[in-house]
């Protein structure tokens, strides 16, 4: 998890810096490489020197459709069509064709830690919303600045809002207490459903009985925060049940007077009886 939220960082920023994103030889070399750390270093190189070539190559090492040899060479195979990794022209595998770069699921979980914060520079709104929600899940506060110029720059109401939840949870998680005193703050007027999880988390025990925050002050927040993020769910879920009874009241009383009409007609009963059943539906 920390060398996922450093490989986060280490794309955030330079997101906000540069307008491109990519991939090298050394790395393409690094990848081909059966050691997990040789990959690992790889990735960390694509995250701290990008250009516009790594988005498509991470997506292709994701998917299993990228190959590489140790002489940094690099193909993207989407079965039908083959392209060169530096440089995204169309070529042909060689002969005998290398191997798919393997993955296993720890640093498939880094790659696609990596790809979310690359994918929220995309035109594409659905792009940048799922990347926004699985940012959302876990940073750490070392991408603040990165995740407040992302928000500056976001016209879209609920990514900015996704966005700002993860900036206030990346405060949470911080070491300094006033850092997470300010992410408790933000995260009492927020709206996301998620607010709620975050704030427990500050109020939990551990088994030894002490709390997981250890500041008061902070605690004292949480548990303010807390109550009032429950007190607004509170609020729109009575108004919900307002709503749905209502609803449901108006669709009885029709029934009921269609009822009363029908067999006031045909003399089973008379309009006092039929005012009545109108009454009871409603």
């Amino acid at each position: 998890m920390p060398a996922l939220r450093r490989l986060l960082a280490a794309c955030l920023v330079l997101l906000v810096a540069t307008p491109a994103w990519g991939v090298d030889e050394a790395a393409l070399k690094l990848l081909a490489s059966g050691e997990f750390r040789d990959k690992v270093a790889a990735i960390e190189s694509m995250a701290t020197s990008p250009t516009a070539r790594t988005l498509p190559v991470l997506e292709a090492l994701l998917e299993g459709r990228l190959r590489a040899d140790d002489q940094g060479r690099g193909w993207i195979d989407d079965g039908q069509r083959v392209r060169d990794a530096l440089s995204g022209d169309d070529t042909a595998l060689p002969s005998p064709a290398p191997a798919p770069v393997t993955i296993n699921n720890r640093l498939r979980g880094r790659i696609g830690g990596l790809l979310a914060g690359l994918r929220l520079r995309s035109p594409d709104r659905d792009v940048r919303l799922a990347a926004a929600r699985e940012l959302r899940d876990g940073v750490d506060d070392r991408l603040l600045p990165a995740l407040r110029e992302a928000v500056a720059s976001e016209r879209d109401r609920e990514i900015q809002g996704l966005l700002k939840l993860a900036m206030a949870g990346a405060q949470v998680r911080s070491d300094d207490p006033a850092q997470r005193l300010q992410g408790v703050t933000a995260l009492a007027a927020s709206d996301q459903p998620a607010t709620a999880t975050l704030l427990s988390s500050l109020l939990q025990t551990r088994p030894d009985g002490g709390f997981v925050e250890a500041d008061g002050a902070v605690r004292d927040a949480a548990r303010a925060a807390l109550d009032e993020v429950e007190r607004r769910l509170a609020r729109a879920e009575f108004l919900g049940q307002i709503f749905a009874g209502l609803s449901l009241g108006s669709i009885l009383m029709l029934a009921a007077m269609g009822l009363a009409v029908t067999f006031g007609l045909l003399g089973v009963i008379n309009m006092a009886h039929g005012e009545m059943i109108m009454i009871g539906a409603y």
